[in-house]
């Protein structure tokens, strides 16, 4: 099956976003040139100093909604970049897994590679119960809650995550999804203890109900980037085509948000209201590296 065929198939995709190995995951995205794991984390961690001051905290907590495999963990907690991630699970060295029983080779690839002092510690929430599993086992996320947060609201083990967590970031979650899930999120904390919110926006997704249930919560945002960023290569002329014409009935530019082939999206930070005069604000908007948002170098 070609990859464009393959991507349109919506059931080919979410079989390999839920399995006990994977690398078929790793190697669809690598093939689309996906970078939003390496740029969001980045900037996660240039901001990170400035974030640990806000907060009054060396390590910050942070919840990485729709985490699958736990991308974003592994580049936060471990000495790997995407392209890391990319080589170990596609270079043809490494057994894959056939059942959880089988993990333990990639568990000691990623101790192996563990920070000794990692200023982060991250959760993970997503609705594949495989991958969240595979994701605290190898140690690419301290914590894992396998639940739909479009359809149920969190469980008591998630709210006491949500209650010290600093950042909820997001890499790549259906776009559609994020007002249910993050209203039941932000819900589940009281209103002076509201984490900051990492948002990718994408062009082609109605933004307007995300941003109403973030104006009801208090939350005033800043784009991150100067320009946009690369998020992923399209698969096919049938994604470019209807990206296109999504982007421009959204009144966004697709000149602008489609460059030689790929997606662009920009980079949001969400802030409650207690922090919206906080003089740090700048050093976590703006003044970022133009390496982070290339995306290439973890």
């Amino acid at each position: 099956m070609a990859l464009e065929d393959e991507f349109e198939n919506r059931e080919a995709f979410e079989r390999i976003y839920d399995l006990p190995d994977p690398a078929p995951y790793y190697a669809a995205m690598r093939t689309l040139d996906y970078r939003m794991p390496s740029v969001a984390s980045g900037y996660l961690k240039h901001a990170a100093p400035a974030l640990c001051e806000t907060f009054g905290k060396s390590v910050l907590r942070v919840l990485d909604f729709a985490c699958g495999y736990g991308t974003n963990g592994a580049q936060l907690t471990h000495d790997l970049t995407l392209m890391d991630l990319y080589g170990y699970y596609g270079d043809g060295a490494r057994r894959p897994p056939k059942e959880p029983a089988d993990w333990q080779a990639d568990a000691a690839f990623f101790r192996d590679r563990r920070q000794p002092a990692p200023s982060f510690e991250v959760g993970g929430v997503d609705i594949a119960a495989t991958a969240v599993r595979y994701a605290q086992h190898v140690g690419a996320i301290s914590q894992g809650f396998a639940v739909d947060l479009t359809s149920a609201d969190p469980a008591p083990d998630l709210d006491a995550f949500l209650a010290g967590t600093d950042v909820v970031m997001e890499s790549g979650a259906i776009g559609t999804a994020l007002p249910a899930a993050y209203d039941r999120l932000l819900s589940s904390v009281p209103a002076k203890r509201q984490p900051w919110l990492l948002i990718a926006t994408r062009p082609d997704v109605d933004s307007r109900p995300l941003q109403a249930v973030l104006d009801r919560h208090g939350m005033i945002g800043a784009c991150c980037n100067e320009t946009p960023f690369r998020y992923r290569r399209m698969i096919g002329p049938s994604e470019h085509a209807t990206m296109t014409a999504d982007i421009a009935r959204l009144g966004n530019d697709p000149a602008t948000y489609i460059v030689d082939g790929y997606l662009m999206v920009d980079l949001m930070l969400y802030r409650p209201q207690p922090h919206a005069d906080d003089p740090r604000l700048r050093e976590v908007t703006a003044d970022i590296p133009p390496a982070v948002f290339s995306g290439r170098d973890g």
